[in-house]
């Protein structure tokens, strides 16, 4: 038991003193790298990213200070931030706004013309009239999209289209709006597909 004892102690040691050199020898290398690099860019760089390191070190102390503060107030935090980011990766983008409309139509096409709800064969008219003009924009929001129609295509350039202050105004935004995008579904052709098969 004595000897297992002292041969514990001496693993210890020996580790510790494993421990100790290699502690030595990063503080001597990095004196060295220090005088290596001063008075040059690299000192100023590293310097800059110090710094930089300590700031959000700063910040993150804080925040967990915060954390364990304010629990409530954390959780709505992250669940505000989670939300957003998810909305965010559920954004459609008008590749899926075509195949959302082709999707529509091909419905449309199963049923006789004499029972289709003439609301969305409008719609998707419309939408296919200007996907063939190639005058349909997508306004990205981050966490939606909106489907809208410009005046005049980007390959267009007479006077009207390239003058600034003949295009879509602001206050007449909502007249050229198609469809809302929304956590991969676009609410206004669903809301015209509902009943799609009943004509009258």
């Amino acid at each position: 038991m004595l000897r297992l004892s002292a041969t514990k102690q001496n693993v210890v040691k020996r580790i510790q003193d494993i421990n100790n050199q290699a502690l030595q020898t990063s503080k001597n290398v990095s004196a060295r790298f220090q005088e290596k690099i001063k008075g040059t860019f690299m000192e100023n760089w590293v310097k800059y990213w110090k710094n930089v390191f300590i700031d959000y070190k700063a910040v993150a102390v804080d925040v967990k200070e915060d954390m364990s503060n304010k629990p409530v107030k954390a959780i709505c935090i992250f669940s505000f931030l989670g939300s957003l980011a998810y909305f965010a990766k559920n954004n459609p983008d008008e590749v899926n706004f075509r195949d959302a409309c082709l999707s529509a139509a091909n419905q449309l096409m199963l049923v006789h013309p004499n029972l289709q709800k003439q609301e969305p064969v409008q719609y998707l008219k419309a939408i296919e009239q200007c996907h063939n003009q190639k005058k349909l924009k997508r306004l990205n929001i981050g966490i939606a999209s909106i489907i809208w129609t410009d005046y005049y295509s980007d390959s267009c350039h007479i006077y009207q289209a390239d003058c600034p202050h003949l295009q879509v105004q602001y206050k007449h935004f909502k007249d050229q709006m198609l469809d809302i995008g929304f956590l991969n579904r676009w609410w206004i052709l669903n809301h015209k597909m509902k009943n799609y098969d009943v004509n009258y």
